[in-house]
């Protein structure tokens, strides 16, 4: 559905003391915290692109 719709991201929103279902979605399925409260994210669709040159892209923890 992600991939016939172009979408990009998959978000959740859970409660950030809600570990379960935090766990769940991290841990199981991929996702990434986003922000607190927990906003977890899932790319779904990895778009093939050209970066410009005059862009840097940095890894976040």
């Amino acid at each position: 559905w992600f991939t016939s719709k172009d979408v990009d991201y998959a978000y959740m929103a859970t409660e950030k003391d809600n570990q379960a279902s935090v766990s769940l979605f991290m841990d199981k399925f991929g996702y990434t915290k986003f922000r607190t409260p927990a906003i977890l994210v899932n790319p779904v669709n990895h778009h093939c692109f050209q970066v410009s040159s005059n862009i840097e892209i940095a890894r976040l923890k």
